[in-house]
């Protein structure tokens, strides 16, 4: 029952994006939050920074050669 993910973690911070469909996704701050308590994209504050991560992920991906970057599902953003 647990979806496909992938993930960034640079730094302090770590990025998570699931595989499914409208999906939230996740960033934490793994030097305050080494449990990955607090979500961070539910945070205006860190807007910036998740879209960074969301962009660098994909990046990532493509430079990985990483078949599934084609078929990342759509995330579900602050306004929807």
């Amino acid at each position: 029952g647990v979806p496909w993910w992938v993930s960034l973690a640079r730094g302090r911070y770590k990025y998570i994006r699931t595989m499914e469909d409208n999906q939230i996704e996740e960033l934490y701050d793994l030097k305050k939050d080494p449990d990955e308590l607090k979500n961070l994209a539910l945070d205006s504050d860190h807007a910036k920074r998740l879209s960074r991560f969301r962009r660098d992920t994909v990046q990532e991906l493509k430079r990985t050669r990483a078949g599934l970057v084609d078929h990342l599902p759509p995330v579900r953003t602050a306004g929807n």
